[in-house]
């Protein structure tokens, strides 16, 4: 039936060849040579154009009554219009371009009409399948490109194969093999603590987490392939035959879309946030900070369990973080109530009609987002490390040193 409905679909784009090819050579042989005769081009339509405006001048002589003078008129205008049509000179390429554009969509069509019915069959017309190839399924299955290849799907299988290096760079990386400065996930252990002197624990502690995010890809891409090579077995238990590649083509294009995508944003989402998260959280169990400055040598970071939990909640930084907190707060209650609030008052003042200048207005209101925020931290930064504005504070508030040390 596949080789049935194949010579069906070859006889089908024979036709098709056959039709469009002559006509399209055709068309840009003529477009060519009206594009290389150009000006003789343009001297016969000048020509045939002069020619109709003398029959209807000489036709208007003859008329007599207003309205036959009328009649020719308007047929003269009709006349031209024709003629102007006819006689353009991009109407060849417009002719050639109509051709390709047809000839496209019926060798799309006919493709598509033919995986129609390769899918009509393979959903109908069941095939029995050796043993053997279930039994790989299930054991060899996590291996890229196994399978498709036993079932003759050779794009698909040089696909897969293709992911191999790729699969394996990332595993090498992992466990340490072309690392910058660390040791892979193994990094993770003492973060360098038994290297050498100017080991830097930093290198250690980001590709350590990126050697937790490689294998956990790695992972997923290989239970992905083992999956699907399960419901091929499954598939093949009842007989059902395999996808062809364009059946997988035309999935990609519709289905498939949205991943492909998504997946530059995915990646750089793993790289600009679930890998900073990953290291805070690991930050959180070592005594990374000051007098263990991995950058410093000698100065080595070290596993110390939940002891800055018990330093924040109930130790040595209970007192600090209870004011950070508290500030934190009322930080977060005022300024949601207050830009709801202020926000209002002055998106009304500013639809006022008689306020004058609502453009000037608009645009220092929309300043706060066209000024990239750090622009805005470097001014805060200037102005909270200056001497008068903190004497100020101290006088009026009692803060000293906004950007000292000590706060």
């Amino acid at each position: 039936m596949n080789a049935k409905a194949e010579e069906k679909y070859l006889i089908k784009k024979q036709e098709i060849e056959n039709y469009y090819i002559p006509n399209i050579k055709n068309a840009k042989e003529n477009y060519l040579k009206i594009l290389k005769d150009k000006q003789t081009y343009r001297e016969i339509t000048k020509k045939t154009l002069q020619q109709a405006k003398e029959s209807y001048l000489t036709d208007l002589e003859f008329a007599t009554t207003k309205s036959e003078k009328k009649n020719l008129k308007l047929e003269y205008k009709k006349k031209l219009k024709i003629l102007k049509q006819l006689m353009k000179l991009k109407e060849p390429k417009k002719n050639l371009s109509f051709l390709k554009h047809n000839y496209i969509t019926d060798s799309n069509k006919n493709r598509l009409e033919y995986v129609a019915e390769l899918e009509n069959i393979k959903n109908n017309l069941p095939i029995e399948y050796p043993r053997w190839k279930q039994v790989i399924c299930y054991i060899f299955g996590w291996f890229p490109g196994i399978l498709v290849l036993i079932n003759k799907q050779y794009k698909k299988a040089s696909l897969l194969f293709a992911s191999i290096p790729l699969l394996l760079g990332f595993s090498l990386y992992s466990w340490g093999i072309g690392n910058v400065g660390g040791n892979g996930i193994l990094g993770l252990v003492n973060f360098g603590a038994d290297q050498d002197f100017d080991a830097d624990g930093r290198f250690f502690l980001v590709e350590g987490v990126l050697s937790i995010v490689l294998i956990f890809l790695t992972i997923i891409a290989i239970f992905a392939i083992w999956s699907d090579s399960v419901n091929n077995a499954k598939k093949m238990r009842i007989g059902s035959r395999p996808n062809r590649f364009s059946q997988t083509r035309t999935f990609l294009k519709s289905h498939g879309i949205p991943y492909i995508l998504s997946l530059p944003a995915i990646i750089g989402i793993l790289l600009i946030v679930v890998v900073p998260i990953i290291c805070t959280i690991i930050i959180a169990f070592t005594n990374y900070g000051k007098g263990q400055d991995p950058g410093n040598p000698g100065q080595f970071i070290e596993w110390i369990g939940i002891q800055n939990f018990k330093d924040i909640f109930g130790g040595l930084y209970f007192v600090s973080f209870k004011y950070v907190m508290t500030w934190t707060f009322v930080w977060v209650i005022s300024t949601t109530i207050s830009v709801i609030f202020v926000g209002s008052i002055f998106a009304l003042l500013v639809n006022h009609d008689r306020l004058k200048g609502k453009s000037i207005f608009r645009l220092i209101f929309i300043l706060p987002w066209a000024v990239p925020a750090f622009i805005m931290i470097m001014v805060f930064a200037i102005l909270l490390s200056s001497t008068e504005f903190n004497t100020f504070t101290k006088k009026w508030i009692g803060v000293d040193g906004w950007t000292s040390k000590q706060t």
